[in-house]
């Protein structure tokens, strides 16, 4: 009779089982990125996440409005910086310009009153020399010279203007570069993991050493998620996969990853 009994309560656990979640779904994963040397970087220490689809959304449109506001205040910085960057580099790039042409206007001032100097020399050592050629010499020696020192005026007014409107060039690039970085953590916490770990799922498991993950579930109409990253030289690669009612055994790797345009469309909500 006991027996009997516990026949019967296993027997009636598992219709309700069956009733409220249906059998048990599972999935094996094998996470590898492609790298464009053909090298397969296996993935590990990635958690992937089974998520009942109307949670997972619900979770994305609950993150949308506060990611919207921080992404348009940072997104209208990085704009009037870049143009104002654009700006100062032009009037850099003109001032510049100005600036070794008048260096070189210089040099060209310098080279004739070095030639009406030779000329004086050459006159003066003459047994005859003629002394109003002379005159004629030095007044330009002196026109030269003068005209060679507000060239070199000139010169400075804009050397040094052209170096204030590069250093605020400079200044401005450094505000894109600040709000690109921003931009891309606003984008890499909207997944934060301790945000996602939160969400009640209904299977979650970690890929090994070999990227290799094992997990179950219970339920139907539900997509997983998973991302990663890897230093590549001074960048960071990206990754994200984003199933819908994924396979039971499913390779992660380029050819289902989530493109950034999507990802960021799924973010707007576009």
């Amino acid at each position: 009779m006991a027996y009997r009994n516990r026949f019967l309560a296993a027997t009636l656990a598992a219709l309700v089982t069956v009733f409220v979640g249906g059998c048990a779904k599972k999935v094996s994963v094998q996470a590898f990125i492609v790298t464009a040397s053909r090298e397969n970087v296996k993935l590990g220490l990635m958690t992937v996440h089974v998520f009942k689809r109307e949670v997972f959304e619900q979770f994305v449109a609950g993150r949308r409005p506060g990611y919207r506001t921080t992404f348009d205040l940072l997104t209208k910085k990085r704009a009037e910086a870049q143009a104002q960057a654009e700006e100062q580099g032009k009037k850099f790039d003109k001032d510049t310009a100005t600036y070794n042409g008048l260096l070189e206007t210089a040099k060209s001032v310098e080279a004739d009153m070095e030639d009406s100097a030779q000329k004086i020399k050459e006159e003066r050592a003459k047994n005859e020399p003629n002394e109003e050629y002379i005159r004629a010499m030095r007044k330009s020696l002196t026109d030269f010279g003068n005209l060679g020192q507000q060239t070199l005026d000139e010169a400075k007014k804009v050397g040094e203007k052209a170096k204030k409107e590069g250093d605020d060039r400079q200044a401005a690039q450094a505000i894109v570069t600040n709000c690109d970085a921003k931009l891309q953590a606003l984008d890499d916490d909207f997944f934060a993991e301790d945000g996602l770990s939160s969400l009640p799922a209904l299977g979650r498991g970690k890929t090994d050493a070999d990227g290799v993950a094992k997990l179950s579930y219970q339920g139907s109409d539900v997509v997983m998620f998973a991302q990663a990253s890897r230093s590549v030289g001074p960048q960071t690669e990206r990754y994200t996969w984003l199933l819908h009612n994924p396979d039971p055994a499913l390779m992660l790797s380029n050819d289902n990853l989530l493109s950034q345009a999507d990802r960021k469309g799924l973010i707007a909500g576009k």
